[in-house]
């Protein structure tokens, strides 16, 4: 079982896209369930953050701050998903890369 990453949550409309979203982004980059899984988790705390559905999606660099601070909580991290760089949207990372494969 993941730990959860712990925010204050405001608004948790479109929480369950930005997981999915970004849990196809991290398979698609990572092909690792895990590590894929760690990373939804902090992409869906960023959403839950903020107000409404799009405006909410976070970007790469706001997930990796939310890894960074929540790593320091895990006991156990062997997953090692910061790094990936960037600013774009998740979102935006996943279309980005389903239409490099299609």
């Amino acid at each position: 079982m993941l730990e959860s990453v712990h925010v204050a949550a405001i608004d948790t409309t479109a929480a369950g896209d930005a997981f999915s979203g970004a849990f196809a982004t991290g398979l698609l980059l990572w092909n690792e369930p895990f590590k894929s899984a760690r990373f939804a988790i902090a992409a869906a705390g960023v959403s839950v953050t903020r107000f409404g559905a799009q405006a909410s999606m976070a970007t790469m660099d706001e997930v990796h701050e939310l890894l960074k601070r929540a790593r320091m909580l895990w006991k156990n991290d062997p997953v090692g998903v910061v790094g990936l760089g960037g600013t774009g949207s998740v979102a935006f990372c996943q279309l980005a890369l389903l239409e490099k494969l299609c």
